[in-house]
């Protein structure tokens, strides 16, 4: 997937003294510790993705494929065959 290769690099483009991920499209960067009293939102992990289907909060899609597709429309983000291939089949190897 074209849109995602710049994320992936070789081990000495990290920088030992910020441990910053210097890819082709800028930087990534560690998150900073949070100030005190914020909040802290908890998200859920990608990893076993494939084995979980149907996806949803009720089902109502039964692949990743589906899942996909269903982003691509809902926010137009107009990604071409090939890249909701790639963008699958990524998500089946996490």
């Amino acid at each position: 997937m074209e849109g995602l290769r710049h994320l992936v690099t070789k081990p000495e483009a990290l920088d030992p003294l910020d441990r910053s991920f210097r890819g082709g499209r800028g930087v990534l960067r560690r998150r900073h510790q949070p100030r005190p009293g914020a909040r802290l939102s908890k998200t859920f992990s990608l990893r076993g993705l494939k084995d979980s289907p149907p996806y949803f909060h009720d089902g109502r899609l039964p692949t990743l494929e589906d899942v996909v597709e269903f982003f691509n429309v809902v926010f137009q983000t107009k990604l071409t065959a090939d890249e909701k291939r790639d963008l699958v089949a990524f998500l089946m190897c996490l």
